[in-house]
């Protein structure tokens, strides 16, 4: 899906951009618009890249246990073109073929507004193309879902604020995110440590495909962790991960009904690593 991931000196919340790598902690658990450079964009660069993670959890929701997560960006000038993919190892997604494969192109654009100031509108499409749709007695999942979003890129002091909202037109509701980025410089292995903190709300009126009515799927989450990405060349990065994710109040209600726990809300610690190549 689309990832927010940032690149501190690398960090990620925002997508590849000038990328690096780092994507491996964030990738996983967050995926939003790329965030905006405010140095000189060549006319045009790209990144690939694959993140191993030990469990894929995306807005507080369990989707897999370990996988491995791609993705290949172009991105001329402040323009951006992606997929980033999911693909379960033994074992498969949660639910079963929720995520085994996903498959989810995006695209951003960034705008300089200041310096240190920019805003994302994006756009994305998270494709499942083996869920379960279910049936009226036993509602299933989408397989394809659409979202437009709007992120800020505040940088300051060395901190890094990332507010974002977006609207996904398949569950007819909005998500409310913010991510914090914090970058240290660690000289005795020659590279850095970049904490991320995210925490962010959803509200959607269709949660549940084949649901008569609709179901309302409402929950926060929360992610804070860190990663160490080593540049190995020029132009490839090698990045390790940790971090730790969770969704709480997450709910599902049909009409007047009563709310009931979503099955798929969970908090786990999560393990990455990651690497990138840009061109």
């Amino acid at each position: 899906m689309f990832i927010f991931r940032l690149y501190l000196p690398r960090l990620s919340t925002a997508p590849a951009l000038a990328v690096g790598l780092g994507l491996g902690l964030w990738i996983g658990l967050a995926r939003g618009a790329e965030p905006a450079s405010f140095d000189a964009a060549p006319e045009i660069s790209g990144t690939l890249g694959s993140t191993v993670v030990s469990q894929y959890l995306y807005r507080g929701e369990r989707l897999g246990g370990p996988s491995l997560q791609s993705w290949a960006e172009v991105d001329p000038g402040n323009l951006g073109l992606g997929v980033w993919t999911d693909l379960p190892f033994a074992g498969g997604s949660s639910p079963a073929r929720q995520s085994n494969p996903e498959i989810d192109p995006y695209a951003y654009y960034r705008v300089s507004l200041a310096d240190g100031l920019a805003v994302i509108p994006g756009f994305q499409v998270d494709t499942y193309p083996q869920a379960d749709i279910g049936s009226a007695a036993k509602p299933g999942y989408f397989r394809t879902r659409a979202e437009p979003s709007v992120a800020l890129d505040c940088r300051f002091h060395g901190v890094t604020l990332a507010p974002k909202v977006a609207y996904d037109f398949t569950l007819r509701g909005e998500t409310y995110e913010v991510t914090a980025l914090y970058a240290v410089p660690v000289s005795a292995i020659g590279s850095e440590v970049d904490f991320k903190a995210t925490g962010g709300y959803f509200n959607y009126a269709n949660g549940l495909v084949n649901a008569t009515p609709a179901a309302r799927a409402i929950g926060g989450y929360w992610l804070a962790g860190a990663e160490v990405p080593f540049q190995l060349t020029r132009r490839s990065r090698l990045t390790i991960g940790w971090a730790y994710a969770e969704g709480f109040d997450n709910t599902l209600q049909a009409a007047s009904g009563s709310r009931v726990a979503n099955p798929l809300a969970a908090g786990r610690g999560v393990v990455s690593l990651a690497f990138a190549w840009t061109f």
